[in-house]
């Protein structure tokens, strides 16, 4: 399949606050184009959806993608949906640093079921305690390099939210799990690595103020092989 549909559910607890919200992704596993849109009820003002650096998507929003195949044919990178035959739980925790200050902590917790060839459903249970600036601008994108292993798969990585008129930055450190239900076997041996990248387009959040918040993101996905498999080549061809 080539366009896949990721339908999400979210409930939990932000400062306080009980959320309640619906949205979904639409990805293309060939050009790794990734659109989403989302609306939330409940969440306060001491808090910004854009603190989680997309993370309320990102749980997920890639799961399809293997290397893309118009960038490097010969890839070993394997998409998780491959990897977990479309049933596991997936963790995000996000520590949110500022001026190397701990201003809160985020964490989505995700169950996620494949209900048709092309289309998965996610249910995700968000948890927050944040104090820091909620004038979020623009988040960057990210990298982030994982271990699979027999059943799981685990990495972090590093991303940074940049402040309204401000020239600092709110660090989120990102730890992210995936374990899958299924009786899918990875191919890979325990020490296989490979990455996951996410360059944003546009990630934009509405309705700040007071009701529902509404956000959306535009973005393209790839999934790479270990550094030590690529060549400029590739590197080239995915510049193009």
């Amino acid at each position: 399949m080539v366009m896949y549909l990721n339908n999400y559910s979210w409930t939990g607890n932000i400062n306080g606050s009980e959320i309640v919200g619906d949205g979904h992704t639409v990805t293309n596993s060939i050009t790794g184009s990734i659109v989403g849109s989302a609306i939330i009820d409940g969440v306060p003002g001491t808090y910004t959806l854009m603190a989680s650096g997309a993370s309320l998507y990102c749980i997920s929003c890639s799961n399809s993608l293997g290397s893309g195949s118009t960038f490097i044919p010969a890839s070993t990178a394997q998409s998780i949906l491959n990897l977990t035959g479309g049933a596991y739980r997936t963790v995000r925790k996000i520590t949110h640093l500022l001026k190397s200050d701990i201003v809160g902590e985020t964490k989505i917790e995700g169950t996620v079921q494949r209900v048709a060839e092309d289309s998965l459903k996610i249910t995700a249970t968000v948890t927050a305690r944040y104090e820091g600036p909620v004038n979020i601008t623009k988040v960057s994108d990210y990298v982030l390099p994982v271990n699979i292993g027999n059943g799981s798969i685990k990495g972090n990585y590093i991303q940074y939210l940049s402040i309204a008129e401000s020239d600092d930055f709110i660090v989120n450190f990102v730890e992210a799990t995936y374990d899958w239900e299924s009786n899918a076997v990875s191919s890979k041996s325990v020490d296989y690595q490979q990455s996951l990248g996410i360059y944003f387009r546009e990630v934009s959040e509405v309705g700040f103020a007071s009701g529902p918040r509404s956000l959306v993101i535009k973005a393209l996905g790839n999934n790479t092989p270990p550094t030590s498999e690529l060549s400029v080549s590739s590197f080239t061809r995915l510049a193009k």
